[in-house]
């Protein structure tokens, strides 16, 4: 809710005219880039408020994706991508069993640049397994709306363009002030420090 480099390039030039005019052209160019990325993410923030479980086809896909991701519903949470990498595909897989399940799961949505896109924040509590323990956690998560109305999340790495946004969008005010509740509420559930041992117990034996 993840940015660009720019490149310098250096050429040799015996007329100190032409190193001037090189210099002067190049502050122009960096200057109207600037510009540009201001304009962009004047774009992203302004009457783009963070609007909380609006779009119920999306909601939908997102409650669906916790469900299957809890259940160990692999094939299932593959097929909520647009395409998904073998190495998403690992990591899920070797994340599933850390929750039994989730609950409370709010949707908060940034219309992204991309037209029919969106940038969404997803706080969620879970269930540790191994654990009498309820954690609360914060995903982001980058979706498409199709031609025919149906959502589908974007598998990661995102492309830089849409890191960048995320980012942007990650600094408004009311993002942070959502990082920071569910920081708060994380170091307040998660003083159980016994519980947490437990968990993690358990999780490490049932990788072996």
């Amino acid at each position: 809710m993840s940015e660009s480099t720019s490149a310098v390039s250096h050429e040799f030039y015996p007329d100190y005219r032409r190193i001037l005019f090189t210099n002067e052209k190049s502050q122009k160019i960096t200057s109207e880039k600037s510009k540009s990325v201001q304009t962009s993410e004047h774009y992203l923030l302004e009457n783009n408020p963070l609007e909380k479980n609006k779009y119920q086809p999306l909601n939908y896909l997102v409650v669906d994706y916790f469900t299957k991701l809890s259940s160990g519903d692999l094939d299932g949470i593959c097929k909520l991508y647009e395409s998904f990498s073998e190495e998403s595909f690992e990591k899920i897989k070797t994340g599933q069993n850390l929750a039994e399940w989730y609950q409370g799961i709010d949707i908060y949505t940034k219309k992204a640049k991309e037209p029919h896109a969106y940038v969404a924040f997803v706080s969620y509590h879970m269930k540790l397994r191994g654990a009498d323990l309820l954690l609360p956690g914060l995903e982001t998560m980058y979706v498409r709306e199709e031609k025919d109305g149906t959502f589908h999340l974007v598998d990661k790495p995102y492309e830089p363009e849409v890191e960048r946004e995320i980012r942007v969008l990650a600094k408004e005010r009311a993002v942070r002030e959502l990082l920071c509740q569910v920081e708060n509420q994380y170091a307040y559930a998660s003083r159980d420090k016994e519980a947490l041992q437990s968990a993690l117990a358990w999780q490490q034996g049932s990788d072996k």
